[in-house]
């Protein structure tokens, strides 16, 4: 009985641990991107051509957003300057948030 158990974990290792075949990720095609660097040279990014890409400025960071032509699409990132070491994330978070609300009005 012993002795079959072992046979089985022995199966089960060679199962688990044998190299599985791989999937080679083709080379991504940038044909269709456009590569844009904001004013400040700070950020440089691919994006689709004819998207539009826009910054704005927040007390603690800035924004970048790009969107499709018809503005029905959009993606966005906030990259942060200043980081106060004495909030948590909870208060960051709300403060971003009223940044980003200010900026919708």
């Amino acid at each position: 009985m012993t002795f079959r158990h072992l046979i089985l974990l022995i199966g089960l290792l060679i199962v688990t641990f044998s190299p599985q075949e791989l999937q080679a990720q083709g080379k991504p095609d940038f044909s269709n991107y456009e590569y844009y660097v904001t004013d400040d040279g700070a950020i440089g990014l691919y994006k689709p051509k004819g998207w539009k890409v826009g910054t704005q400025r927040y007390p603690n960071g800035k924004m970048v957003f790009v969107s499709d032509p018809k503005d029905l699409c959009f993606a966005s990132t906030t990259f942060l300057e200043n980081i106060d070491p004495k909030l948590d994330a909870v208060t960051f978070a709300g403060a971003t948030l009223k940044n980003v609300n200010k900026a919708d009005a």
